[in-house]
């Protein structure tokens, strides 16, 4: 019998929680209530993400799924404390019961890489270079524990590398980012954000730019981290393949909101929303080949001036006048839940 996962709990209505609240929330890892996200810009108030709420527990991985500008990766933003400094944000983070939000930048700096680090999308750009693939791991290996020698800062760093796979790890290890492949960038990218060994892992579309056999290696890497060590890890991205293919749960995201959540195979298999509905629609189906592609008609709505009511109902096949009103986020099955005036709501279940 395998392990049993229990769901993260997705809500957009959580009360906010107490410093009681964080403390029994460490075991839960990561926990987000009512998480805003703004930005001033002379154009006026962006909302980037609104009311958003999750947990994500040990052995547990999130995806993060939607379209550009849904607000997905704002979201792994804040949860790292990289929002830019037009941004304003409310609610609560808690992870491992340290209360994110407000957090003064020095207890940031000593937080990230520690208890939460994130590969970002362009990984070669992440990475310094001018200093070699080993300056730059040591470097992080000795801030987390000044203690450490140099030299066993560079034995770490090569065992780190020789576990995800980069053989010769050595000679790598004194290269600079740009005599690497974009997928030993990917690995090298991956291998600073361990040395930490973090609490929780973002990965923000680790497959951009990777050709197809890297991608599937990259994914078989994040799996065989999350199943040896149980590493929690949220996967931001666009690909519902990326989904399928590692996360346990995902939420879809747009317009700043979550839209629909749940287990992967209830989701993707019998979705309620018509917006993730519409999303595996997309999907290039290979068992009915010569099928015309399927497209979202319209974009996404301009976050200066949200639509009233459910932001989807311009580009839904099912709106109608009830859609002027705001959806709830309802729950569908005992695990699932999604923000539409026409699914059933189900909360007896929970």
């Amino acid at each position: 019998m395998g392990t049993h996962i229990s769901p993260p709990r997705i809500d957009a209505d959580m009360p906010l929680p107490s410093a009681v609240d964080c403390l029994e929330a460490a075991a839960q890892r990561l926990q987000v209530r009512n998480l805003s996200v703004s930005f001033n810009t002379p154009a006026g108030r962006v909302v980037a993400v609104d009311n958003v709420s999750f947990e994500v527990g040990s052995r547990q991985i999130l995806a993060l799924v939607g379209e550009s500008g849904s607000g997905k990766s704002v979201t792994a933003m804040a949860l790292i404390g990289l929002l830019a400094r037009n941004a304003s944000i409310s609610g609560s983070i808690c992870l491992g019961g340290d209360e994110i939000v407000g957090m003064a930048e020095r207890d940031l700096q000593a937080l990230r890489g520690s208890k939460i680090s994130m590969i970002f999308q362009n990984p070669r750009a992440s990475l310094n270079p001018s200093l070699t693939i080993g300056n730059q791991m040591i470097e992080v290996i000795r801030r987390h524990s000044p203690d450490t020698s140099r030299e066993a800062a560079t034995e770490a760093s090569i065992a780190i590398l020789r576990r995800l796979n980069l053989r010769d790890a050595e000679r790598q290890i004194n290269c600079y980012p740009h005599e690497l492949s974009g997928g030993m960038c990917q690995r090298v990218a991956l291998g600073i954000a361990l040395t930490g060994a973090p609490q929780l892992l973002i990965a923000d579309e680790p497959t951009t730019a990777l050709d197809v056999v890297v991608q599937a290696k990259t994914l078989q890497l994040l799996r065989e981290i999350h199943g040896a060590d149980g590493l929690p890890m949220i996967i931001v991205t666009h690909d519902f393949g990326v989904v399928r293919a590692i996360a346990t749960h995902v939420a879809v995201m747009y317009a700043g909101q979550i839209q629909e959540a749940g287990p992967v195979d209830e989701v993707l298999e019998r979705p309620t929303h018509p917006y993730t509905q519409a999303l595996i629609a997309t999907i290039p189906d290979s068992a009915k080949a010569g099928t015309p592609l399927i497209q979202i008609d319209g974009g996404p709505p301009d976050p200066l001036h949200f639509p009233p009511g459910c932001r989807f109902a311009p580009r839904c096949h099912k709106a109608s006048d009830v859609c002027l009103g705001p959806p709830s986020f309802k729950q569908v099955s005992r695990n699932s839940r999604a923000r539409c005036h026409f699914v059933s709501d189900r909360s007896h279940l929970s």
